[in-house]
């Protein structure tokens, strides 16, 4: 990213009041590195390179902790 990391990015999405859910997408693998997404507030990890279905997994987990913001009419 030009401006900004995404580490940085994230932080400051969460300081400004930013709750969607944010998912690092990186080549950073390392336990340690895992440790820093979450500390800055990224709701999930998704190694690169990763196939549709890793895609798909890492976004039904981390959909399925956010809330629905509307009920669904009948």
């Amino acid at each position: 990213m030009p401006v900004m990391g995404g580490l940085e990015a994230a932080k400051e999405m969460r300081r400004i009041g930013i709750s969607v859910p944010i998912i690092a997408v990186t080549g950073n693998v390392m336990e340690e590195d895992q440790h820093k997404f979450t500390e800055c507030g990224m709701n999930g990890f998704l190694p690169k390179p990763f196939t549709p279905a890793e895609l798909k997994r890492s976004l039904d987990s981390v959909m399925s902790q956010v809330p629905p913001r509307c009920p669904l009419s009948p």
